[in-house]
């Protein structure tokens, strides 16, 4: 059986830089393969900020609403590229799971809900995740926000999963200003 596949290739290029980042669509999985090159100095390599943000409809980013002033926000998006055709998962864990692994959640076993915070369980070890992929290639990877992906053992924790730096909260429900979990309260 043949899967239908879409392929599609971005190519930014800014400052003498290029960036490659091929992604191909099947049923089970988004492949990444990412390759930098550059025009003028091979060892400078284009910044990456990924932002995912949670619970946002898609009038509440300044890029589709003119009447929301997010002038950082909405400079950061004219000068990248905005991913608008994508879909995420109805919690946390399944999307970052996605995100990272490139897998549909139920592909990996994480579609049905976030982790818990005493649940001895996270992603699996098995899969190769997206900050991995571009320690792989050069970059230095760093995390601010959630991770929610597993803290139960020190491997799935994100400095052990390709992150050079991480600085937040492991575990969902986590107020930004009291850092309690609120989860089951």
């Amino acid at each position: 059986m043949v899967l239908p596949m879409l392929t599609y290739a971005i190519q930014v290029y800014r400052h003498g830089c290029t960036i490659h980042c091929g992604v191909t669509l099947s049923t089970d999985r988004v492949f990444y393969e990412i390759s930098v090159g550059s025009t003028l100095f091979e060892s400078k390599q284009p910044h990456i900020v990924l932002i995912l943000a949670e619970d946002l409809g898609w009038n509440d980013v300044g890029w589709h609403n003119p009447d929301l002033k997010m002038p950082i926000l909405n400079q950061l998006a004219a000068d990248g590229v905005i991913f608008n055709q994508s879909y995420v998962q109805p919690a946390c864990t399944p999307s970052r799971s996605a995100l990272f692994t490139g897998y549909y959640p139920f592909k990996i076993k994480r579609q049905h809900q976030m982790l818990f915070t005493l649940e001895a369980d996270g992603l699996s070890l098995d899969l190769k995740i997206l900050p991995e992929m571009l320690k792989d290639v050069g970059y230095l990877t760093h995390l601010i926000g959630k991770w929610h992906l597993g803290y139960c053992k020190e491997e799935y924790l994100p400095n052990k999963r390709g992150f050079d730096s991480f600085y937040g909260w492991l575990a969902g429900g986590t107020t930004l200003y009291t850092k309690e979990n609120t989860l089951g309260k």
